[in-house]
């Protein structure tokens, strides 16, 4: 199923939902004139965008709203922090061109502090899908849940066979319990599906793959399970270092006493214009 068609399913379904987006009409542009006014766009005023979302949310509607990751969540914090985060409504933000996927735009576009700021705002979930599958199974729980959520848009051609996604806040584990662990989210999941691969054939080195799916909830059980089980774990994203999700999984293991040799994988620093090392 393709994600425009989940949303109009569910707004003929339950006549709650509505499609609200900052020019962003890239995931579901096909089913604009079947929705009538369960859809508007604000244009580039992804503020106002949250301001309305909030309003609908309090009469109990369910907004589903859009726009690039970087300016919805720089751009539009404030009010998704106080609106929606301090308020607990069940707006859905949905963020495009997460990670590095905006590439060809620049750095300008590129959104590798989004979970950082996500994170620190109150009540709000964060879903991080590696496939278009994983994104629609995900979307028909969170649609229906009365929480803000703020989800990595992500529509590629799966690169494995997922298993069972039916409690949100559960991730999994991919292999046959290796030495090592590779904890990732999103996008990533491709990459090192190939990483492992390569591991495999050229080396010899088996790797297990962890998919956290969601940055919060954090799946706990699962990470204790990783850390215990597992000689090293290597943290894989397409994201600031700190911020992220290991700073996520490192504070958990801190806070519980959790002994794990940890290493990231991910952006040090900014890019800058001009800059070549």
């Amino acid at each position: 199923m393709r994600y425009g068609d989940l949303l109009k399913n569910y707004i003929d379904l339950y006549h709650r939902h509505y499609i609200v987006s900052a020019e962003n009409l890239g995931p579901m542009y096909y089913v604009m004139d079947d929705v009538g006014n369960n859809f508007f766009d604000v244009g580039i005023a992804e503020q106002g965008m949250l301001g309305i979302a909030a309003g609908l949310a309090i009469r109990k509607k369910v907004p589903v709203v859009h726009a690039m990751s970087a300016f919805l969540m720089m751009r539009a914090f404030e009010f998704i922090r106080t609106d929606a985060g301090f308020g607990n409504l069940a707006v859905k933000m949905v963020g495009t061109s997460s990670g590095i996927l905006s590439a060809w735009n620049g750095a300008t576009h590129q959104s590798i502090e989004d979970i950082s700021l996500a994170m620190s705002i109150p009540n709000l979930n964060i879903f991080c899908p590696s496939d278009n599958g994983e994104m629609i199974e995900g979307l028909e729980k969170i649609l229906l849940d009365d929480k803000p959520w703020y989800i990595r848009y992500n529509d590629c051609v799966p690169s494995i066979e997922h298993s069972r996604f039916d409690v949100i806040g559960k991730g999994e584990i991919i292999g046959n319990n290796s030495e090592i662990a590779i904890v990732t989210y999103g996008y990533m999941l491709n990459i090192v599906n190939k990483a492992a691969d390569y591991l495999k054939n050229q080396y010899g080195i088996d790797v297990d793959i962890v998919n956290l799916r969601t940055i919060r909830p954090l799946d706990e059980e699962m990470l204790i399970d990783v850390a215990n089980n597992h000689s090293h774990v290597i943290c894989v994203e397409d994201h600031l270092t700190y911020g992220g999700a290991f700073t996520v999984i490192s504070d958990f293991f801190a806070r519980n006493n959790i002994s794990s040799r940890m290493s990231s994988v991910a952006f040090r620093d900014y890019f800058c214009s001009g800059q070549y090392r």
